[in-house]
């Protein structure tokens, strides 16, 4: 999406033929059989921070913005960032997740280094205990499991 064109010649994902993308990377998408879906971590290229989440697309992407990956994975390199540095991009989802990915991102888009960003993993448990507590106060348990 964030590069010139996506093309499906082979109908993967609809009808055959190539879509415009936003143009704001130098970068070209064509997809291709087969939707890999993996856990992966490494680190962001320019800081060293560590990140992961994981890997789903069908496609196979070429272009100069290539050249200024996003992140290094496991000995291979992914995403882009533009020359201009003002927009990035991966295949990579959950990169938001952890929080010291997320602060990274967020300082290098121009969040003030004093400011910290929310830990997502500890919201999202503090949320679900919260949830189990309003069950357990409004739900007669016993009722739910008769036979």
């Amino acid at each position: 999406m964030l590069g010139r064109t996506i093309a499906d010649p082979d109908a993967i994902e609809g009808e055959p033929g190539e879509t415009k993308g936003l143009n704001l990377l130098d970068l070209e998408a064509r997809l291709v059989e087969g939707k890999p879906l993996r856990r992966v971590t490494g680190v962001f290229a320019e800081s060293g921070t560590p990140m992961s989440g994981y890997e789903i697309h069908n496609g196979v992407t070429t272009g100069s913005a290539l050249e200024r990956p996003l992140v290094s994975l496991d000995a291979r390199l992914d995403g882009a960032v533009s020359q201009d540095q003002a927009v990035a991009g991966c295949y990579i989802h959950g990169v938001f997740d952890d929080a010291e990915a997320c602060q990274t991102l967020l300082i290098w888009a121009g969040l003030q280094n004093d400011q910290k960003t929310a830990d997502y993993q500890q919201h999202r448990l503090t949320e679900l205990d919260r949830l189990a507590d309003t069950l357990t106060d409004n739900i007669t348990v016993v009722l739910l499991s008769r036979d």
